[in-house]
């Protein structure tokens, strides 16, 4: 990995990250692995996710535009927390 955004990512997980290609042609979804999902069913709800692209020679990240956690998935995330 050769690009300064993507190892200042790299770095921010730690090197526990994962990428996949999102819908939208040229946009990736980067997950960092450390922290665990919201809601253990749905992959989506990892705490930290990042959309990238690349642009003008380097990455770049999207602003966020998703929507704040519903009230059970943050009491799924609060149990899983206490290891309850």
């Amino acid at each position: 990995m050769n690009d300064v955004n993507l190892k200042t990512l790299a770095w921010f997980s730690n090197n526990y990250y994962r990428i996949s290609k999102k819908d939208k042609i040229g946009t990736y979804k980067y997950t960092d692995l450390r922290y665990p999902m919201l809601n253990p069913d749905d992959i989506n709800t990892f705490v930290f996710n990042f959309t990238v692209f690349f642009e003008d020679n380097e990455w770049d990240i999207l602003s966020f535009n998703g929507n704040p956690p519903s009230k059970e998935g943050f009491e799924l995330f609060l149990e899983r927390l206490k290891g309850i």
